[in-house]
């Protein structure tokens, strides 16, 4: 058995029938944080890491636990969107009442000008 060490990561090689040789990855030497952040910039710049995680997925299937964690994460995205939203819509109405209140003060000069001629 062959051990390498990387990045906190161990990994083992097995040779079977000295024809595959498999590579498993101990999961409790992963640094999950460090992972999480540079998969999406692995995802978006290499189509092998792609390629390997889709492959990965498309055998693992979600149980009831994942899809309710699922959904509180993503009602809790779409919370903070909601948010965000509403924080926007509130300072275009400030705008659009300030922008309503010069007009109706240029609309009474306008008014006061014509009565006078």
């Amino acid at each position: 058995m062959n051990v390498r060490n990387s990045l906190k990561t161990q990994y083992k090689e097995i040779n079977i029938n000295d024809y595959v040789n498999i590579i498993v990855i101990e999961m409790e030497k992963i640094n999950i944080d460090e992972l999480l952040k540079i998969l999406p910039k692995l995802i978006r710049e290499n189509d092998t890491v792609k390629g390997a995680i889709i492959s990965a997925l498309s055998g693992v299937v979600a149980t009831h636990e994942d899809v309710i964690q699922l959904t509180r994460a993503m009602n809790e995205r779409f919370q903070k969107v909601d948010e965000r939203f509403e924080a926007m819509q509130r300072t275009m109405e400030e705008r659009f009442q300030k922008v309503d209140e010069r007009f109706e003060a240029m609309q009474r000069t306008m008014e006061e000008r014509f009565q006078k001629v």
